[in-house]
């Protein structure tokens, strides 16, 4: 029962803390973590890479759109230069979000 009330507890005050709680004894002693996940220190790198870089190519991608939007505005060649801006884009979005995910696994 008192193994049940500590986690309770546990996930009312914090939510990260109870998935290191679950197994832990309470006879008077400082608790026991049953699960320790090393975080990788190059996820703050990472990071900073994929979110800096993916930004960077997202105003790059939306240039280049800009570009052809202009170059169809005048009646010359837009396709090729409209796909690759499109391409430059996403690559942009799958950057930021590889970043959002170093960046989750950073605070863990």
């Amino acid at each position: 029962m008192q193994q049940q009330c500590a986690v309770l507890c546990a996930v009312l005050t914090h939510p990260r803390t109870a998935q290191y709680i679950v197994g832990m004894k309470t006879e008077g002693r400082k608790p026991e973590r049953t699960r320790v996940e090393q975080s990788d220190p190059n996820h703050l790198v990472r990071w900073l890479v994929f979110s800096i870089g993916g930004l960077i190519l997202i105003g790059l991608g939306v240039s280049i759109v800009g570009e052809a939007i202009i170059l169809k505005a005048s009646q010359q060649p837009w396709f090729f230069i409209g796909t690759a801006g499109l391409v430059v884009l996403n690559s942009g979005v799958s950057c930021v979000g590889q970043g959002v995910i170093h960046r989750v696994r950073l605070g863990r």
